[in-house]
Protein backbone atom coordinates (compact mmCIF):
# COMPACT_ATOMS: atom_id res chain seq x y z
CA UNK A 1 0.00 0.00 0.00
CA UNK A 2 1.85 3.79 -1.15
CA UNK A 3 1.20 6.54 0.96
CA UNK A 4 2.00 10.42 -0.65
CA UNK A 5 5.36 9.59 1.36
CA UNK A 6 6.42 6.58 0.34
CA UNK A 7 4.76 6.97 -3.39
CA UNK A 8 6.88 10.28 -3.31
CA UNK A 9 10.41 8.43 -1.95
CA UNK A 10 9.98 5.78 -4.40
CA UNK A 11 10.07 8.63 -7.28
CA UNK A 12 13.06 10.40 -5.83
CA UNK A 13 14.50 6.66 -5.73
CA UNK A 14 13.62 6.02 -9.46
CA UNK A 15 14.69 9.03 -10.82
CA UNK A 16 18.28 8.62 -10.25
CA UNK A 17 18.49 12.69 -9.56
CA UNK A 18 18.03 12.60 -5.79
CA UNK A 19 20.82 11.37 -3.91
CA UNK A 20 19.47 12.15 -0.64
CA UNK A 21 16.24 10.42 -1.25
CA UNK A 22 17.08 7.39 1.82
CA UNK A 23 17.12 10.72 4.29
CA UNK A 24 13.50 11.87 3.33
CA UNK A 25 10.78 11.18 6.67
CA UNK A 26 8.05 13.63 5.55
CA UNK A 27 6.86 15.23 2.77
CA UNK A 28 5.76 18.69 5.08
CA UNK A 29 7.51 22.12 4.80
CA UNK A 30 9.72 20.41 1.98
CA UNK A 31 11.61 22.83 -0.54
CA UNK A 32 13.04 22.82 -3.93
CA UNK A 33 13.65 19.26 -5.58
CA UNK A 34 11.78 17.28 -2.74
CA UNK A 35 8.86 19.62 -3.13
CA UNK A 36 8.33 19.51 -6.64
CA UNK A 37 8.77 15.65 -6.65
CA UNK A 38 5.00 15.99 -4.00
CA UNK A 39 3.67 18.05 -6.66
CA UNK A 40 4.21 16.09 -9.60
CA UNK A 41 3.13 13.01 -7.45
CA UNK A 42 -0.04 14.83 -6.74
CA UNK A 43 -0.70 15.92 -10.15
CA UNK A 44 0.04 12.38 -11.39
CA UNK A 45 -3.05 10.91 -8.92
CA UNK A 46 -4.95 13.44 -10.21
CA UNK A 47 -4.43 12.74 -13.72
CA UNK A 48 -5.43 9.60 -13.51
CA UNK A 49 -8.06 10.33 -11.23
CA UNK A 50 -10.13 12.53 -13.93
CA UNK A 51 -8.81 9.95 -16.74
CA UNK A 52 -12.24 8.39 -16.66
CA UNK A 53 -15.27 9.58 -15.60
CA UNK A 54 -16.41 6.37 -14.39
CA UNK A 55 -14.03 4.58 -11.96
CA UNK A 56 -15.83 2.30 -9.72
CA UNK A 57 -13.64 3.75 -6.79
CA UNK A 58 -14.71 7.31 -7.34
CA UNK A 59 -18.37 6.34 -7.21
CA UNK A 60 -20.05 6.50 -3.66
CA UNK A 61 -23.59 6.06 -2.28
CA UNK A 62 -25.60 7.65 -0.57
CA UNK A 63 -29.10 8.01 1.36
CA UNK A 64 -30.70 11.35 2.39
CA UNK A 65 -33.91 12.56 3.38
CA UNK A 66 -36.32 14.06 1.51
CA UNK A 67 -39.33 16.70 2.74
CA UNK A 68 -43.28 17.07 2.11
CA UNK A 69 -43.42 20.35 -0.55
CA UNK A 70 -39.36 20.66 -1.27
CA UNK A 71 -39.05 19.19 -4.79
CA UNK A 72 -35.29 20.49 -5.17
CA UNK A 73 -32.13 19.30 -3.22
CA UNK A 74 -28.16 20.40 -3.88
CA UNK A 75 -25.68 17.78 -2.96
CA UNK A 76 -25.17 19.74 0.24
CA UNK A 77 -28.92 19.26 1.52
CA UNK A 78 -28.66 15.00 0.54
CA UNK A 79 -25.35 13.88 1.86
CA UNK A 80 -22.88 14.32 4.78
CA UNK A 81 -20.35 17.05 5.03
CA UNK A 82 -17.49 14.79 4.21
CA UNK A 83 -19.42 13.33 0.80
CA UNK A 84 -20.67 17.14 -0.02
CA UNK A 85 -17.05 18.46 0.33
CA UNK A 86 -16.59 15.79 -2.46
CA UNK A 87 -19.55 15.77 -4.39
CA UNK A 88 -19.01 15.68 -8.11
CA UNK A 89 -22.00 14.57 -9.87
CA UNK A 90 -24.90 12.48 -9.66
CA UNK A 91 -24.51 8.81 -11.22
CA UNK A 92 -28.27 7.69 -12.37
CA UNK A 93 -27.30 4.68 -13.99
CA UNK A 94 -25.42 1.76 -12.35
CA UNK A 95 -22.64 -0.39 -14.66
CA UNK A 96 -25.47 -2.43 -15.32
CA UNK A 97 -27.17 0.62 -16.66
CA UNK A 98 -30.15 0.12 -14.29
CA UNK A 99 -31.60 2.62 -12.82
CA UNK A 100 -29.33 3.91 -9.92
CA UNK A 101 -31.94 5.40 -7.85
CA UNK A 102 -34.69 4.40 -5.13
CA UNK A 103 -37.17 6.02 -2.95
CA UNK A 104 -39.53 4.86 0.27
CA UNK A 105 -41.79 6.11 2.18
CA UNK A 106 -39.15 6.88 5.64
CA UNK A 107 -41.99 5.87 7.65
CA UNK A 108 -42.82 2.78 5.95
CA UNK A 109 -39.93 1.49 6.07
CA UNK A 110 -37.12 0.40 2.83
CA UNK A 111 -38.87 -2.94 2.69
CA UNK A 112 -41.32 -0.78 0.30
CA UNK A 113 -38.34 0.74 -1.53
CA UNK A 114 -39.20 1.88 -5.51
CA UNK A 115 -36.56 2.48 -7.97
CA UNK A 116 -36.64 6.62 -9.68
CA UNK A 117 -36.84 6.41 -13.17
CA UNK A 118 -34.11 9.44 -14.94
CA UNK A 119 -35.44 12.03 -16.79
CA UNK A 120 -33.10 14.42 -18.49
CA UNK A 121 -33.60 18.27 -17.01
CA UNK A 122 -35.15 19.49 -20.37
CA UNK A 123 -37.23 16.80 -21.05
CA UNK A 124 -38.74 16.63 -17.67
CA UNK A 125 -39.02 20.82 -17.41
CA UNK A 126 -41.08 19.76 -20.07
CA UNK A 127 -42.93 17.05 -19.38
CA UNK A 128 -43.15 17.93 -15.24
CA UNK A 129 -42.52 21.43 -14.57
CA UNK A 130 -45.15 23.16 -16.87
CA UNK A 131 -49.19 23.35 -16.35
CA UNK A 132 -50.57 21.20 -13.65
CA UNK A 133 -48.01 18.50 -13.62
CA UNK A 134 -45.71 21.61 -11.85
CA UNK A 135 -48.12 21.66 -8.65
CA UNK A 136 -48.69 17.88 -8.55
CA UNK A 137 -47.67 15.82 -5.08
CA UNK A 138 -47.84 12.64 -3.77
CA UNK A 139 -44.48 9.99 -3.72
CA UNK A 140 -42.09 10.64 -6.46
CA UNK A 141 -41.62 8.69 -9.55
CA UNK A 142 -39.09 10.73 -11.54
CA UNK A 143 -35.49 12.41 -10.31
CA UNK A 144 -33.84 15.01 -13.03
CA UNK A 145 -30.37 16.80 -12.60
CA UNK A 146 -31.28 21.33 -12.75
CA UNK A 147 -28.40 23.09 -14.45
CA UNK A 148 -27.58 23.67 -10.43
CA UNK A 149 -26.40 20.00 -10.16
CA UNK A 150 -29.44 19.68 -7.54
CA UNK A 151 -31.99 16.88 -7.57
CA UNK A 152 -35.54 17.60 -8.99
CA UNK A 153 -38.21 14.94 -8.46
CA UNK A 154 -41.57 14.34 -9.28
CA UNK A 155 -44.22 14.57 -7.89
CA UNK A 156 -43.19 16.96 -5.43
CA UNK A 157 -43.27 15.02 -1.93
CA UNK A 158 -46.18 15.04 -0.15
CA UNK A 159 -44.59 13.46 2.73
CA UNK A 160 -41.08 12.53 4.44
CA UNK A 161 -39.07 10.57 1.81
CA UNK A 162 -35.78 8.28 1.77
CA UNK A 163 -33.70 8.47 -1.65
CA UNK A 164 -30.35 6.86 -2.14
CA UNK A 165 -28.45 6.72 -4.81
CA UNK A 166 -24.87 7.11 -6.35
CA UNK A 167 -22.38 9.85 -6.67
CA UNK A 168 -19.53 10.63 -8.33
CA UNK A 169 -16.33 11.64 -6.11
CA UNK A 170 -14.14 14.45 -7.04
CA UNK A 171 -10.59 13.99 -7.07
CA UNK A 172 -8.94 13.28 -4.38
CA UNK A 173 -5.67 15.70 -3.10
CA UNK A 174 -2.67 14.06 -1.14
CA UNK A 175 -1.39 16.51 1.83
CA UNK A 176 -0.18 14.46 4.92
CA UNK A 177 2.38 12.24 4.60
CA UNK A 178 0.07 8.70 5.54
CA UNK A 179 -2.79 9.74 2.87
CA UNK A 180 -3.41 7.02 0.68
CA UNK A 181 -4.22 7.02 -2.50
CA UNK A 182 -8.13 5.68 -3.26
CA UNK A 183 -7.52 3.79 -6.03
CA UNK A 184 -6.86 0.24 -5.42
CA UNK A 185 -3.34 -0.60 -3.81
CA UNK A 186 -2.29 -2.77 -6.46
CA UNK A 187 -2.23 -0.25 -8.64
CA UNK A 188 -0.52 2.57 -7.37
CA UNK A 189 2.49 2.20 -9.17
CA UNK A 190 0.71 3.89 -11.80
CA UNK A 191 1.12 7.10 -9.83
CA UNK A 192 4.70 6.50 -9.94
CA UNK A 193 5.31 6.11 -12.94
CA UNK A 194 3.19 9.04 -14.16
CA UNK A 195 5.00 11.18 -11.65
CA UNK A 196 8.13 10.11 -13.02
CA UNK A 197 6.93 11.26 -16.38
CA UNK A 198 6.10 14.40 -15.33
CA UNK A 199 9.67 14.61 -13.42
CA UNK A 200 11.13 13.57 -17.16
CA UNK A 201 9.60 15.92 -19.11
CA UNK A 202 10.83 19.05 -17.07
CA UNK A 203 14.09 17.36 -16.76
CA UNK A 204 14.31 17.06 -20.49
CA UNK A 205 15.12 13.40 -19.70
CA UNK A 206 14.59 12.15 -23.27
CA UNK A 207 16.09 8.95 -22.86
CA UNK A 208 14.49 7.67 -19.50
CA UNK A 209 11.07 8.96 -20.57
CA UNK A 210 9.95 5.80 -23.12
CA UNK A 211 10.71 3.31 -20.03
CA UNK A 212 8.68 4.87 -17.95
CA UNK A 213 5.81 5.12 -19.73
CA UNK A 214 5.58 1.88 -20.80
CA UNK A 215 5.71 0.90 -17.57
CA UNK A 216 2.94 3.48 -16.78
CA UNK A 217 1.26 2.20 -19.67
CA UNK A 218 1.14 -1.32 -18.54
CA UNK A 219 -0.18 -0.90 -15.32
CA UNK A 220 -2.71 1.83 -16.35
CA UNK A 221 -4.50 -0.79 -19.11
CA UNK A 222 -4.81 -3.21 -16.04
CA UNK A 223 -6.50 -0.07 -13.97
CA UNK A 224 -9.20 0.23 -16.47
CA UNK A 225 -9.82 -3.60 -16.44
CA UNK A 226 -10.25 -3.83 -12.97
CA UNK A 227 -12.11 -0.51 -12.62
CA UNK A 228 -14.04 -0.21 -15.27
CA UNK A 229 -17.04 -1.86 -16.95
CA UNK A 230 -16.94 -4.21 -19.10
CA UNK A 231 -17.01 -3.54 -22.63
CA UNK A 232 -20.23 -5.92 -23.86
CA UNK A 233 -20.17 -6.97 -28.10
CA UNK A 234 -23.29 -6.38 -29.94
CA UNK A 235 -25.36 -9.36 -30.41
CA UNK A 236 -25.99 -10.68 -33.84
CA UNK A 237 -27.64 -8.62 -36.33
CA UNK A 238 -31.25 -9.97 -36.94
Amino acid sequence: MGTYLSISIDVARESGVVPTWASISTMQDQTGRIARIGEWVNSAHRDIQNAQNNWLWMVSEFSGALTAATQRYSAASLLSAGDAARFSDWVFMDRDEMFAFSIYLTSGGQSREQSLDYVPFQRFRRMYLWGSNATETGMPTVVSMDPQQQLVFYPIPNAAFTVRGMFQKSPQALSDDEDTPEMPTQFHDAIKFKALQHLGIFDEAGAQLPAWDKEYRRIYRQLMRHQLPPIEMPGPLA
